[in-house]
């Protein structure tokens, strides 16, 4: 495991997901997602662990296995919250 959120708590009614490569199924983060639909924006404060190490400053995030590119960085102005944008058909999710 390379990161690690000190932050994280559980907010209610929210769950654990698994968020995976598309192309080589490697299981990348655990994300604590809030409400119905489809995962568009993985926000930093909610991500509980990962495969990747996001205490550097990445512009993208890539599968460490195949190189795939999942997310790309944005920074929120209004919210000032860093967080990813998803690249559509590059990740697979799982409720856990």
């Amino acid at each position: 495991m390379k990161y690690k959120n000190p932050y994280y708590k559980k907010i209610k009614g929210s769950f654990k997901m698994v968020i995976s490569c598309g192309l080589c199924k490697k299981e990348l983060f655990t994300y604590q997602k809030i409400g119905k639909g489809g995962l568009l924006n993985m926000y930093l404060t909610r991500i509980i662990d990962g495969k990747v190490d996001l205490s550097k400053d990445i512009k993208i995030i890539k599968c460490p296995k195949c190189g795939n590119e999942i997310a790309v960085k944005i920074n929120d102005s209004d919210l000032n919250k860093v967080s990813f944008k998803m690249l559509r058909s590059k990740f697979n999710t799982k409720r856990n």
